[in-house]
């Protein structure tokens, strides 16, 4: 496959499964990539080797697709999550105090 044709088919599943709220099979990302099922095979083999060693990387189970942040990130995501959940909480505790006055 020429190279713009495989950039042009990674682009396409990247976005798709960066929206997606689960893991996508081949034959649901078919439906939504201009792309036939050994190109998009391809497209994907060569997503998962770019992304191996990166804080995003594409997980492949069952022959499902879906992005995750990598294990060796798993610490600083975490703790960024956590302090997101108690600014969450705080701004929800100073709306209820604001109402309840």
């Amino acid at each position: 496959m020429e190279q713009q044709k495989l950039t042009e088919i990674k682009n396409n599943i990247e976005a798709i499964l960066f929206v997606s709220s689960k893991p996508l099979k081949i034959k649901e990302l078919i439906k939504h990539v201009a792309a036939a099922e050994q190109e998009l095979k391809e497209a994907l083999e060569s997503l998962v080797l770019e992304r191996k060693n990166s804080g995003v990387v594409l997980l492949t189970n069952n022959n499902e697709y879906q992005f995750a942040t990598s294990a060796e990130c798993s610490n600083q995501v975490k703790n960024f999550l956590n302090a997101e959940l108690r600014e969450d909480r705080k701004r929800t505790r100073l709306k209820s105090r604001h109402r309840g006055t």
